[in-house]
């Protein structure tokens, strides 16, 4: 839209300029004001409808569970379509929000993530360095540790990225401890990458 604006005066500069028309002082102008206003509405429409979806994110229960938080993340598809991320006690739900006229929003249909129990390999995965760095940048930080053969792995991923992202800015923060909580591997890596 923003290259039209900038492509289309010079178009038709070129094409007065072949038919002798008189030259104007306000080249461009016309075509810059519609970009603008068709950019303003643009936002204008996408707030809304971000609005509208953290609005009916909030307003159900999920699994029985009250939310605690929401967030709305456009799909690349389509401006009605919208993924959410609400957190409850105990869980973090995934599903996806349609906002076409008449669509149905059932709220025991998402992916539900279990918040961990506190244990000592959560707090000792939550102190190092990784872990700061990565809850410096994420925006909704998700941890899990996982039982390994000869300790624990913690990670850290930010929930506004769909599990299935591959685009660079999805990253994760991993902490393999052994089963003294000495760490083992600590590290930022990109989520579309092959795990250790």
């Amino acid at each position: 839209m923003l290259l039209l604006a900038l492509l289309l005066p010079e178009l038709f500069r070129l094409v007065s300029d072949e038919i002798g028309e008189k030259k104007g002082s306000s080249r461009g102008r016309g075509a810059a004001i519609v970009a603008l206003a068709i950019l303003v509405l643009y936002i204008g429409a996408r707030a809304d409808l971000h609005s509208k979806a953290i609005n009916l994110l909030t307003s159900r229960e999920y699994h029985g569970r009250p939310p605690l938080a929401a967030a709305a993340f456009p799909l690349p598809t389509t401006p009605f379509g919208w993924r959410g991320v609400v957190s409850t006690d105990a869980t973090v739900e995934e599903l996806q929000v349609s906002l076409f006229p008449g669509a149905e929003f059932d709220p025991d249909r998402s992916f539900t993530r279990y918040k961990p129990d506190p244990s000592a390999a959560l707090d000792a995965g939550q102190r190092t360095q990784a872990a700061k760095t990565f809850l410096a940048y994420a925006a909704i930080p998700f941890a899990s540790v996982n039982r390994i053969e000869d300790g624990y792995r913690f990670e850290l991923r930010d929930l506004r990225f769909a599990p299935n992202d591959a685009s660079p800015e999805n990253i994760i923060a991993r902490v393999d401890f052994n089963s003294s909580l000495q760490i083992q591997l600590e590290e930022l890596h990109y989520a579309f990458s092959k795990a250790p």
